[in-house]
Protein backbone atom coordinates (compact mmCIF):
# COMPACT_ATOMS: atom_id res chain seq x y z
CA UNK A 1 0.00 0.00 0.00
CA UNK A 2 2.85 2.38 0.71
CA UNK A 3 3.92 2.13 -2.95
CA UNK A 4 0.56 3.15 -4.48
CA UNK A 5 0.79 6.35 -6.54
CA UNK A 6 -2.08 7.99 -4.64
CA UNK A 7 -2.64 8.22 -0.90
CA UNK A 8 -6.37 7.91 -1.58
CA UNK A 9 -5.96 4.43 -3.07
CA UNK A 10 -3.58 3.19 -0.37
CA UNK A 11 -6.30 1.61 1.76
CA UNK A 12 -6.73 -2.09 2.37
CA UNK A 13 -9.25 -4.14 4.33
CA UNK A 14 -8.84 -7.80 5.27
CA UNK A 15 -11.51 -10.14 6.60
CA UNK A 16 -9.94 -12.12 9.43
CA UNK A 17 -10.78 -15.75 10.33
CA UNK A 18 -12.90 -14.52 13.26
CA UNK A 19 -14.96 -12.26 10.91
CA UNK A 20 -13.30 -9.07 12.15
CA UNK A 21 -12.01 -6.54 9.63
CA UNK A 22 -8.43 -5.30 9.70
CA UNK A 23 -7.91 -1.90 8.09
CA UNK A 24 -4.57 -0.69 6.78
CA UNK A 25 -4.17 2.90 5.59
CA UNK A 26 -0.53 4.04 5.82
CA UNK A 27 -1.45 7.61 4.81
CA UNK A 28 -4.65 7.77 6.84
CA UNK A 29 -8.24 8.10 5.64
CA UNK A 30 -8.62 11.88 5.47
CA UNK A 31 -8.03 12.10 1.70
CA UNK A 32 -10.49 9.29 1.04
CA UNK A 33 -13.28 10.84 3.12
CA UNK A 34 -12.52 14.31 1.70
CA UNK A 35 -12.70 13.01 -1.90
CA UNK A 36 -9.18 14.33 -2.49
CA UNK A 37 -6.76 12.65 -4.86
CA UNK A 38 -3.24 13.36 -3.64
CA UNK A 39 0.08 11.91 -4.81
CA UNK A 40 2.08 9.60 -2.60
CA UNK A 41 4.88 11.80 -1.21
CA UNK A 42 7.28 8.84 -1.43
CA UNK A 43 6.83 8.28 -5.18
CA UNK A 44 7.75 10.23 -8.32
CA UNK A 45 4.85 12.40 -9.53
CA UNK A 46 4.80 10.96 -13.09
CA UNK A 47 2.81 7.89 -12.08
CA UNK A 48 0.27 10.04 -10.28
CA UNK A 49 -0.19 12.34 -13.29
CA UNK A 50 -0.87 9.33 -15.53
CA UNK A 51 -3.45 7.97 -13.09
CA UNK A 52 -5.42 11.22 -12.62
CA UNK A 53 -7.32 11.32 -15.93
CA UNK A 54 -8.57 7.74 -15.61
CA UNK A 55 -9.66 8.24 -12.03
CA UNK A 56 -11.45 11.52 -12.80
CA UNK A 57 -13.32 9.84 -15.66
CA UNK A 58 -14.87 7.47 -13.09
CA UNK A 59 -15.19 9.89 -10.16
CA UNK A 60 -15.44 13.48 -11.48
CA UNK A 61 -16.35 14.79 -8.02
CA UNK A 62 -12.79 14.23 -6.74
CA UNK A 63 -10.54 17.16 -6.01
CA UNK A 64 -7.00 16.70 -7.32
CA UNK A 65 -4.05 17.99 -5.30
CA UNK A 66 -0.93 19.25 -7.06
CA UNK A 67 1.65 16.64 -7.96
CA UNK A 68 4.55 19.05 -7.51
Amino acid sequence: LERFVSTTNAVGVRLEADDRLTLSAPFGLEDLFSLRLRPNPNRPAEGFRRKVSGVLARWPELQVADAD
